[in-house]
């Protein structure tokens, strides 16, 4: 059985990774694969979490670089990380690929 501890300690890491990589990808890929709704609906969801269980949000990934978070941005997080950089080409790539076989798409 899971515990709420171990789901909560899961939703900040998913939520965080899921800011961090679309952060990358906005910020220093300089385009977008999700619309804004869903970006804010994960940043704010984080935010609320992270208010609301500190000290499981202070034992995850991230914690000091997610400090004071609100989620209205992500322009200041690091978009350094080799691991997170690689995740958000995929994704880049991945998306174009999608679009391209799409009705109406550009399929080469």
């Amino acid at each position: 059985m899971i515990s709420l501890e171990n789901e909560v300690r899961e939703l900040i890491k998913r939520r965080r990774n899921q800011v961090l990589i679309h952060s990358i990808i906005y910020y220093r890929y300089g385009t977008s694969v999700i619309d804004d709704k869903k970006f804010d609906e994960w940043a704010y969801q984080l935010a609320a979490l992270q208010l609301q269980y500190p000290e499981i949000s202070e034992q995850c990934p991230y914690a000091q670089e997610f400090k004071g978070f609100d989620g209205t941005t992500g322009y200041h997080l690091p978009m350094y990380d080799s691991e997170l950089l690689s995740k958000a080409l995929y994704i880049i790539q991945i998306s174009q690929q999608f679009n391209k076989e799409q009705p109406g798409g550009h399929a080469g």
